[in-house]
C-alpha cells in the first residue's frame, strides 16, 4: 500500500509534466488505480482473478510512469522502462488466457453437470471426459475457485458409478473444495458446499460451524444462499451439540424477514419437526431448552 501511494505521489508529478507520452499513461492508469481501489472498500473485486491482473498491470504501469526523469534526456530511459514493462505485459497476458481458458473449460462442465442433475447419472465415457478436461482447467490455473468447485461436483458424481457411498470420494471432493474457499474466500456458494461435504462424511464439528457462519455472514440478501442453508441445517440438526442448536433458529428468523410465506409453509409442512424452536408473538422463533 506504501508503494502504491508513492506511485500515486509521483504519478501526480508526472501528469504536470512535459512527457505526453508519460502525461497520456500516468492520466490513464492513476484514474484506473484510484477507481479499482475505491471499488474494494464496498466490494470483494480484486479477489476475482480476472480483476486483479488488471489492476497488476494498471501497478505496471504506474510503475514505467512514476520512474524519476533525469537531468539531462536521455534515450536509454525510456528504452529501459519499456524493457521492464513489456515482459510484465507477456507474462500478465500468459496467466489472463490460461485463466481464461481455464473459465471456459469450467463453465462447458457446469453446464453438463447441471443437465445430469435434470436427468439420470451420465455414461461413465462423458462423466471421465469431462472429468479430464475439468482437471486440465485447474493445471491452467491452480487457484481459479471456479474451476476447483467444478472439479468437486464432478469427483462427487462418481458416486453413481460405484457400490455404495466411498468416504475417500468425499475426503477428495472436500480437500478441492477447501482449495477454492483458500482462493477466494468471499464466495458464500463454496463454504455452502464445503459444510454440506461435511454433512455428508456425517463430520458435523467446528470445520462445518466456521463453514456455515461464514455462508451465513457473507452472503446475508441472498434469499436462495439462506434457503439452501437453512434446509442444511434441518438435515444436520440431530447431529448439533443441544448449545448449538440455536444456529438454526438464527437463519430461520432471518429466512423469515427474507421470505416469511415460503418459511412460514416450510414450518407448517413439518419439515422442521415440533419443538425444535418455538414461535413468539413477534414473529420470529426462540430455541426451546433440551
Amino acid at each position: 500500500m506504501a508503494r502504491i501511494l508513492l506511485n500515486l505521489q509521483a504519478l501526480g508529478k508526472t501528469v504536470n509534466g512535459y512527457h505526453p507520452w508519460k502525461r497520456a499513461l500516468a492520466l490513464a492508469s492513476l484514474t484506473a488505480i484510484l477507481m479499482m481501489l475505491l471499488h474494494a472498500t464496498v466490494d470483494f473485486s480484486l479477489q476475482i482473478p480476472a480483476n486483479t491482473v488488471l489492476f497488476t498491470l494498471m501497478l505496471a504501469l504506474a510503475w514505467v510512469c512514476a520512474t524519476p526523469a533525469s537531468a539531462k534526456p536521455s534515450a536509454d530511459l525510456p528504452r529501459l522502462s519499456w524493457a521492464v514493462l513489456l515482459p510484465t505485459l507477456i507474462v500478465l497476458q500468459v496467466l489472463a488466457f490460461r485463466l481464461s481458458a481455464s473459465d471456459y473449460i469450467s463453465n462447458e462442465s457446469f453446464a453438463k453437470v447441471q443437465s445430469w442433475q435434470a436427468t439420470s447419472p451420465p455414461p461413465w465415457n462423458e462423466w471421465r471426459q469431462t472429468y479430464h478436461l475439468q482437471q486440465k482447467a485447474v493445471s491452467l490455473a491452480p487457484d481459479n475457485a471456479w474451476a476447483l468447485v467444478n472439479l468437486a461436483r464432478l469427483n462427487h458424481w462418481r458416486h453413481a458409478f460405484t457400490n455404495g457411498r466411498q468416504p475417500e470420494i468425499d475426503r477428495v471432493s472436500l480437500q478441492q473444495l477447501l482449495r477454492a474457499a483458500a482462493a477466494q474466500p468471499a464466495d458464500a456458494r463454496i463454504w455452502l458446499a464445503i459444510a454440506t461435504a461435511h454433512l455428508h462424511q456425517g463430520q458435523v464439528g467446528s470445520l462445518f460451524r466456521q463453514a456455515v457462519h461464514h455462508a451465513f455472514r457473507l452472503a446475508p440478501w441472498e434469499t436462495k444462499l439462506q434457503w439452501s442453508l437453512l434446509r442444511l441445517l434441518t438435515a444436520a440438526y440431530p447431529y448439533l451439540k443441544p448449545k448449538e442448536r440455536t444456529l438454526l433458529c438464527t437463519v430461520l428468523n432471518h429466512n423469515l424477514r427474507l421470505q416469511p410465506d415460503r418459511t412460514r409453509r416450510y414450518l407448517l409442512d413439518s419439515k422442521i419437526p415440533a419443538g425444535r424452536c418455538s414461535e413468539t408473538t413477534a414473529g420470529t422463533v426462540e430455541p426451546n431448552a433440551p
